[in-house]
């Protein structure tokens, strides 16, 4: 989930902060 937070961090910056980096 590391990658994808880095990435969607920008789309989903709320869902993005609730799970785990």
């Amino acid at each position: 989930n590391a990658q994808q937070q880095q990435q969607q961090q920008q789309q989903q910056q709320q869902q993005q902060q609730q799970q785990p980096q």
